[in-house]
């Protein structure tokens, strides 16, 4: 009785499918061979349907056991991490670019603090121009990148 509550769990769920639909067709297919009433072309042509079916189910199991060990992989770096605190490469670079142009088109104080600002001002020329007609305040400060306050400085927030 345990078996059938486990096939009745398993069907409403979705679950091995495949592997009762391949027993069913088994039976069948034995009891109406055994008693002559299909032809034999018929038999081999299910048999081959079932077989079919089998394989592509044993493709789809391979690609959720792949899924399933890179997400193992991944939750054993992070658990590693956090139990070991070790640090990983990835914890030192953004994932993406903050949206500095949307603050900076409503600011009223932009307040810039960086070793050289080259880039910075070549990406945001047409903003801070905007700003300024607008009569919002723009404060520019290089550092020297070989200071002691450089090398201490913590990193800005993101």
């Amino acid at each position: 009785m345990r078996w059938l509550r486990r096939i009745g769990r398993d069907l409403s769920q979705g679950r091995n499918l495949e592997v009762y639909l391949t027993v069913v067709i088994a039976l069948v297919l034995g009891l109406l061979g055994a008693f002559s009433v299909v032809r034999a072309e018929v038999v081999v042509a299910v048999i081959l349907a079932t077989l079919g079916l089998l394989a592509l189910s044993t493709i789809i199991s391979r690609d959720q056991l792949g899924a399933l060990q890179t997400q193992v992989a991944g939750l054993s770096a992070l658990v590693e991490q956090k139990v070991l605190g070790r640090a990983r490469a990835d914890d030192f670079f953004l994932a993406e670019k903050p949206d500095y142009e949307t603050r900076f088109q409503s600011a009223h104080t932009i307040s810039i603090v960086s070793c050289t600002l080259s880039r910075t001002v070549r990406e945001y020329l047409g903003v801070f121009e905007a700003r300024l007609r607008e009569g919002a305040q723009l404060r520019f400060a290089v550092m020297d990148p070989t200071a002691r306050m450089m090398v201490e400085a913590p990193a800005p927030p993101a």
